[in-house]
């Protein structure tokens, strides 16, 4: 049997780099799609480098698991193959800021599993970068303090994966702005601290918290309820007024 070849020959990388992304003749880089593996999010690097703070990631190759059966949802094992570069560091495209050195989210969870897309870069150093393309899900979000605009609070993103009603098994991670959008435009702040909300990301500050906008309905792990104030009556009916 030949031995695995576990790069590509130089003739494939140039047809891929021509064919289909370019030859930079007009100054541009050309790219080429060169590996593509599965991996899985961790927060350090191969030398116990620190966590990024932006849309990078580190993430530690994988491997279909051996013991997988016909009909068996993936599993993965870490990368057995010697000689790989086990974690690289690889940039969520949906996370990337809007404009050039803009502030940029951090939200994908350690343990989550991925595709990453290795791309060679001509005239881009370093040549090789890998890539994510995982979009940012529905979080929950814990309510804090309210700010001095109405429907704005301080918070927390939830992380963690939920062992039953959230926030049941989920930790209080990084620190995030509610917009509650009920409220938006007025001056009140009616969501109670220590509550819980189910929202998206839709943007970030200047200094990169991010934004997370909430609508309507029962806070999460609480019951609604309203209280009412009778005011007067008569043998027709009474008169209520909402009590706060």
């Amino acid at each position: 049997m030949d031995d695995l070849r576990l790069d590509l020959p130089s003739e494939v990388l140039e047809h891929l780099r021509r064919g289909h992304f370019g030859d930079g003749a007009l100054g541009g880089p050309g790219i080429a799609a060169v590996e593509a593996f599965l991996g899985v999010i961790t927060t350090s690097g191969p030398d116990s480098e620190a966590d990024f703070t932006g849309p990078q990631y580190w993430v530690r190759r994988q491997w279909p698991d051996p013991t997988l059966a016909t009909g068996d949802a993936l599993r993965v094992v870490d990368e057995p193959t010697p000689g790989i570069f086990e974690t690289v560091p690889a940039t969520n495209l949906f996370e990337l800021p809007a404009t050039s050195g803009g502030p940029a989210t951090h939200l994908l969870q350690p343990g989550m599993v991925v595709l990453v897309l290795g791309i060679e870069m001509q005239k881009v150093e370093p040549g090789r970068q890998y890539i994510l393309a995982v979009p940012v899900g529905p979080v929950v979000v814990s309510i804090g303090s309210p700010r001095t605009a109405g429907g704005e609070y301080d918070g927390h993103i939830m992380t963690g994966a939920a062992t039953g009603v959230p926030p049941a098994g989920m930790s209080s991670g990084p620190a995030c702005v509610v917009e509650y959008l009920p409220e938006a435009g007025g001056s009140l702040h009616q969501l109670a601290a220590g509550t819980y909300r189910a929202g998206s990301v839709i943007g970030v500050e200047t200094d990169g918290t991010p934004i997370v906008a909430v609508d309507g309905g029962v806070p999460l792990g609480t019951a609604q309820y309203q209280v009412y104030q009778m005011t007067s009556g008569t043998t027709a009916g009474w008169d209520w007024v909402r009590a706060h």
